[in-house]
This record gives C-alpha cells, sequence and structure tokens, in this order.
C-alpha cells in the first residue's frame, strides 16, 4: 500500500492525503509523493521533491479506525464466542458482525452504527456494558 501526500506542484502545499495500491499520475496541477504513515503531512510542503513539516506545526485530528481482527480483539474471548454463536441464529447479529467484516480497515467507534449495533449486542447480553462503555471512549 502507498501512503501519498496530494501536493499543489506550483505551491508545493500539501492539500490531502490518499492510501492506495496504485500510485495516481499527476492531473491538473496536482501530484503525488509518498509519505511515512505514521506522520500526517497535512499542511507540510514539497520542497526539492522532499516533504518539509511545516514551520508551525498542524494540529489535526486523525480519526480511529479498526481492522476487523482489531475490532475482533476489544472483545474478550466469552464476548467473541457469544457474537459468533448468536451470528447462526438471530439476522440482526449476522447484520452486524457482517457490517464490521465489510468495513473492516475502516470500523469507526463513533460512528453511530457502530454504537448502535454494539447497544443491540449489550441488550442480548453478549456484550458486557463495561465493553460498550470501553470501545464507546475510544
Amino acid at each position: 500500500m502507498n501512503h501519498l501526500a496530494l501536493y499543489d506542484i506550483a505551491t508545493g502545499a500539501v492539500v490531502g492525503t490518499i492510501s492506495a495500491d496504485i500510485v495516481p499520475e499527476a492531473d491538473a496541477g496536482f501530484a503525488y509523493i509518498e509519505y511515512d504513515p505514521l506522520t500526517d503531512p497535512r499542511g507540510w510542503t514539497v520542497e526539492n521533491n522532499a516533504l518539509v513539516p511545516a514551520s508551525v506545526p498542524v494540529t489535526v485530528s486523525v480519526p480511529v479506525r479498526y481492522t476487523f481482527n482489531e475490532w475482533v480483539d476489544l472483545f474478550s474471548l466469552a464476548e467473541q464466542v457469544a457474537i459468533v454463536t448468536a451470528t447462526m441464529s438471530d439476522p440482526l447479529a449476522k447484520l452486524i458482525y457482517d457490517r464490521a467484516q465489510s468495513a473492516s480497515g475502516n470500523i469507526d467507534p463513533k460512528d453511530a452504527r457502530t454504537l448502535e449495533g454494539l447497544g443491540y449486542l449489550v441488550s442480548k447480553g453478549w456484550v458486557s456494558t463495561a465493553t460498550h462503555d470501553r470501545i464507546a471512549a475510544l
């Protein structure tokens, strides 16, 4: 996966980021440069084909996102087994599970759909309130 910063060729100002398996071609005055995914280059500039941090640090809130495996690991083993068992007889539990799998890499603990699904799992007794509260606080 390439982690690319989109920048304006004329000014060198980084205007956004993208993570993709392909490298897009420069188009309409913009180009891409690879960056370390542990940094956030928004607000930086590109000079001499290198990313240069802003002289004044830019504070950017980066939302927390989970892969499916990371998400499952937030639950105890007993809760994991309860959820998987529920998917065999409860259509809504199956839908919640399947949607989490399809959103892998983009599971947002603050998303209303995520919290609604967690609430349902708690109401059925498959997930503890403590787990719900811990995840909702992420």
